[in-house]
């Protein structure tokens, strides 16, 4: 059990800096290196890959040509979002001020967001130590739940303006659970 949980942990871990951006977009290697993460050399994208794609433009017009989108539109968006920032008002969407920051220093980069789960909103209840609850509210020996099978976190909410709070937060009660077992 103590094996499987630690590949758990090592998964989790692997997908929350893939998730954040950690690691420099690779797989390390033999050696400690980081390379380029591919389908066992042949060049192909991971399935990371595949999700994430990326542009990258020394300009605003540069980048909204590699996205596809109308450059003058885009621009003027940019434009407007910086002059908000530096108001200190989000008068759009009522972003908070003191989170906001201009778009103003190349390179720029944008990814394609596609619909995905980020986490649940819902799933198994638990106690501050990951202790699954039967329908009582009582903690179930022996049985721990994190990551996304664990519910309750976000209440029917996912704050997106704090990333991987998910992967952390499987990384973490992960580690919790792990030094719960090692001490049986």
């Amino acid at each position: 059990m103590k094996r499987a949980l630690a590949l758990l942990l090592s998964a989790s871990l692997t997908l929350s800096l893939a998730a954040c951006g950690g690691g420099g977009g690779g797989t390390s290697q033999a050696g400690g290196s980081s390379g380029p993460a591919s389908s066992g050399g042949t060049g192909e994208l991971t399935a990371t890959q595949q999700i994430i794609q990326e542009a990258q433009g020394m300009t605003l017009e540069e980048l909204a040509e590699k996205m596809g989108v109308p450059a003058d539109a885009f621009v003027a968006t940019i434009e407007k979002w910086n002059a908000m920032c530096d108001a200190g008002e989000d008068t759009d969407f009522h972003f908070p001020g003191k989170m906001m920051h201009k778009i103003d220093t190349a390179p720029f980069y944008a990814t394609k967001e596609m619909a995905s789960c980020l986490c649940t909103a819902g799933g198994l209840q638990i106690t501050p130590n990951s202790e699954v609850l039967d329908v009582n509210a009582e903690p179930i020996p022996g049985l721990y739940a994190i990551g996304n099978v664990s519910g309750s976190m976000f209440s029917g909410t996912y704050p997106h303006n704090e990333n991987c709070l998910s992967h952390s937060r499987c990384v973490t009660f992960g580690y919790n659970v792990a030094k719960t077992l090692a001490a049986l």
